[in-house]
């Protein structure tokens, strides 16, 4: 659809090495104009059990990955 479906971050990282990626909805992130950048409302204890991945595993990111990163946050795809 040329849409974007979702953004990623690193969590748990030090200096961007290690840690995992977590896809976050387009839709849960807020652009903050007086800061400059995106702001995620979600709570560190949901991230450590959301949808995720190492440089080891990439996903398939297919339509059913998206849907379970969505359904995860509670949004529709």
């Amino acid at each position: 659809s040329g849409r974007v479906e979702y953004a990623v971050m690193n969590f748990g990282s030090f200096l961007g090495l290690g840690g995992s990626y977590h896809p976050l909805p387009w839709d849960a992130l807020d652009f903050d104009t007086q800061r400059g950048g995106y702001l995620v409302n979600v709570d560190k204890s949901k991230l450590r059990e959301a949808p995720s991945y190492t440089e080891d595993s990439v996903p398939l990111f297919d339509r059913q990955f998206g849907e379970s990163v969505y359904q995860y946050y509670g949004l529709m795809y």
